[in-house]
């Protein structure tokens, strides 16, 4: 059956539809005022137009293409009428499954080894991992990182200890009271 969504002559709005077990359903939006009944009739119309997808199988089989409820919903024709948790009641009372987005995750991740970055110490090409525990107490892998990406010499990255806190902010505040020089 055809979503009807009518108009009475109180200025009443009925919509009708088919839910999910096949019985008719007739929603009155209960206003008599029509800029506060139409919005009411639109979110009817869309909850109609949805059991009209649904008993054509779309729902489903969107689902079973691995798109998620978020996903349905912003395609969803009547989204501006029908927010995302009415929506997903609609799902649910529908019993449209979906099946969990690892499944889809796992098989996007790409197959082989990723290259990893390597430095020369002491005549042998070394990972981060290799240079850890070398390094001065104090320097995280994060640190080392950075400081080999910045451009530190190897033996610098690791004999290196960090800065205290204190220390920091004294070059910190060092930096940011010098008078600034006019160019000129």
């Amino acid at each position: 059956m055809p979503s009807l969504t009518r108009e009475l002559p109180s200025g009443i709005f009925i919509a009708t539809w088919r839910d999910a077990n096949g019985q008719r359903v007739s929603v009155s939006t209960g206003e008599t005022i029509h800029e506060r009944a139409l919005p009411k009739a639109a979110a009817f119309e869309a909850e109609a137009r949805f059991w009209e997808d649904n008993a054509e199988g779309v729902w489903q089989r969107l689902a079973d293409a691995g798109f998620s409820p978020r996903y349905l919903h912003k395609i969803f024709v009547g989204r501006a009428h029908v927010d995302f948790t009415a929506f997903r009641a609609l799902l649910i009372e529908a019993k449209i499954t979906f099946k969990p987005a690892a499944q889809y995750r796992d098989k996007a991740r790409p197959v082989g080894r990723r290259s990893t970055k390597a430095w020369r110490w002491r005549g042998k090409m070394r990972t981060l991992e290799d240079l850890l525990p070398h390094a001065a107490e104090g320097v995280t892998k994060a640190a080392l990182r950075f400081r080999l990406d910045a451009g530190w010499s190897v033996d610098d990255s690791l004999s290196t200890a960090p800065m205290s806190r204190s220390e920091s902010g004294m070059l910190g505040a060092r930096a940011s009271n010098q008078p600034k020089r006019q160019v000129g």
